[in-house]
């Protein structure tokens, strides 16, 4: 009797110590990118205006705007993002590890939100569990943490799966229930996160209707449905009045390079593309392609569902096809991409004890992708060195430089320099070291001996004003 009370004791810490540890593991391999430097877009999205105290409205609206060559107003609104920042920067001032900690803790409710969804799905905790584990440390997470303005690509995957996971447990309702009101809401905080968050209006319905096993309730249906077509038309009404247009940018991937990027979106999705070591990446494409070639090829009647995981995937990653291939894009596809391989690959027919396996499987995931997330979280720390040196090197002369609105000053651009390119960001940081500063700073690529104009340059490792 004693030993099955100390037996159920023991089993009753095992969770709590095993996600003690996970949280340890998964700050180590983030550790190196925690204490940064700023990166240039931050201070443009949210430094430089909160310290200059523009107004909250204007805020808000300029965060992620700005003029194109026609004078016309262009670009992204993300009210729910700005307010995070608004409130953070008031608390953190100017300590970036403060901010990445916010977007790392964003990272593990990402996770836990992965874990419900499988675990409703699935039915599984271990499968649930394997399935957040393996994103907390999918190396294609590393430049969105660490990106602190990419919060907005976490918040976004955040409310985007509590929306489909609000979506399809309202699915298996065959009774009226308020929780119809549920998706529409997510999709409203997904939207206000970032433009990605308007793909719900289709992977929603998708989640609802194709996933086998619905149940039918004709006034869920209906709610469901009205809910989402009004929070679309009120955040389409937003940007029409802010922009005049739907926004966004000004040009898109063309048609030639859709299937480039694709291939890309695979490959980080997958997170083939962060293993350094060619065995590695054809073993994990290997895997991907036996538990598909699996899942689909036994059981023809998980066809549907391999339909609906293939459209909410490529709509998820749909930034990365029709935009850029930026790295930080990947982070909400990478979740959907682990949350169906894993939830495919438990359907696979081992033998023995399947739940040991999968934890088995999970743990040389979680090892795998632990040492790749730990070079990238290295890799980007390097990226921002150079950046911080020329930042702290600016603090040291902003006071000597001209200020007045009829003044110029000149920006020496040598490529001979190890930090020429981040040259280009000083009019960025000195907004922020002296939002008072209206003197016009112009770009030069060489210096003329009899020009009275003062001049910046970098000389032994530091910016020198000459004049």
């Amino acid at each position: 009797m004693g030993l099955k009370l100390e037996s159920r004791n023991v089993k009753r810490y095992v969770p709590w110590v095993t996600g003690l540890f996970l949280v340890i593991y998964v700050a180590w391999f983030f550790a190196p990118l925690l204490d940064t430097f700023f990166d240039p877009q931050e201070f443009v999205s949210f430094l430089n205006p909160l310290r200059n105290e523009v107004p909250l409205g204007q805020y808000i609206v300029g965060s992620w705007s700005w003029m194109n060559d026609q004078g016309n107003l262009i670009g992204f609104f993300r009210p729910l993002a700005s307010l995070t920042f608004f409130g953070e920067y008031h608390v953190f001032g100017f300590n970036p590890t403060a901010y990445r900690l916010v977007n790392l803790s964003m990272h593990f409710l990402c996770a836990f939100a992965i874990y419900r969804f499988i675990k409703n799905l699935s039915g599984r905790k271990w499968l649930a569990a394997a399935s957040g584990t393996i994103f907390l440390v999918h190396p294609g997470t590393v430049v969105a943490i660490g990106m602190i303005v990419a919060r907005c690509d976490i918040m976004a995957c955040l409310f985007s799966i509590l929306a489909l996971n609000a979506a399809y447990l309202l699915s298996r309702e065959s009774e009226v229930t308020k929780k119809a009101f549920l998706p529409a809401l997510f999709f409203l905080l997904a939207m206000c996160s970032k433009e990605l968050g308007m793909i719900n209006v289709l992977t929603l319905p998708v989640i609802y209707f194709l996933w086998p096993g619905r149940k039918s309730c004709r006034r869920n249906t209906v709610v469901f449905l009205t809910s989402m077509v009004f929070v679309l038309i009120l955040y389409i009404i937003s940007r029409l009045l802010i922009f005049g247009s739907i926004g966004g940018y000004g040009s898109y991937t063309v048609m030639r390079e859709i299937p480039a990027h694709i291939l890309i979106l695979i490959s980080q999705a997958s997170g083939a593309s962060f293993l350094s070591s060619p065995f590695l990446r054809l073993s994990l494409y290997a895997v991907i392609v036996g538990i598909l070639l699996n899942y689909t090829s036994f059981f023809t009647r998980n066809w549907r569902k391999f339909v609906v995981a293939i459209i909410l995937i490529g709509a998820y990653g749909f930034q990365s096809i029709i935009g850029d291939v930026a790295t930080h894009y990947v982070y909400v596809a990478s979740s959907f991409a682990v949350i169906f391989l894993v939830y495919f690959a438990g359907n696979l027919k081992i033998p023995g004890n399947r739940n040991r396996i999968t934890l088995i499987a999970a743990v040389l995931f979680v090892a795998v992708f632990g040492v790749s997330t730990r070079r990238e979280s290295e890799n980007f720390r390097n990226i921002y060195t150079n950046i911080e040196i020329m930042f702290s090197s600016l603090e040291s002369i902003v006071d000597s430089l001209p200020s007045g609105s009829e003044e110029t000053c000149f920006i020496l651009l040598n490529r001979t320099t190890p930090i020429w390119d981040e040259m280009k960001i000083i009019p960025i940081f000195l907004s922020y070291l002296d939002g008072d500063n209206k003197c016009t700073f112009i770009f030069t690529d060489h210096l003329e001996s009899s020009s009275e104009v003062p001049i910046i340059v970098w000389e032994n490792n530091e910016l020198i004003l000459r004049r």
